[in-house]
């Protein structure tokens, strides 16, 4: 029994590792100064990123984005508005309609 101690705890201890790893992972690509993947932050998976989803992103402006005023991004939205404004600087524009 005390083997099957020491197993138990080194394989909590490995899975706690891999955890950490997986974790750590996971949170690239989403550093400050860079959007996540389109997948990332369309959390309910429906292929539409909608503007509540789309908070997540700092410097994305969701009614510039939306192309089509239908309240929600495609990817090819998403992907527009990636490559066209700079992710570090959050720009607010107060009064700008």
């Amino acid at each position: 029994m005390n083997t099957l101690n020491k197993a138990a705890i080194v394989a909590l201890a490995v899975s706690a590792f891999s955890f950490t790893a997986y974790a750590a992972q996971e949170g690239k690509g989403a550093k400050a100064g860079e959007w996540a993947s389109f997948q990332k932050v369309d959390a309910d998976g429906n292929g539409m990123v909608s503007k509540e989803e789309a908070g997540s992103v700092q410097g994305l402006d969701f009614s510039k984005a939306d192309r089509n005023s239908d309240g929600q991004l495609s990817k090819s939205e998403y992907e527009a508005a990636k490559k066209g404004q700079k992710p570090e600087r959050k720009q607010e524009k107060s009064g700008s309609r």
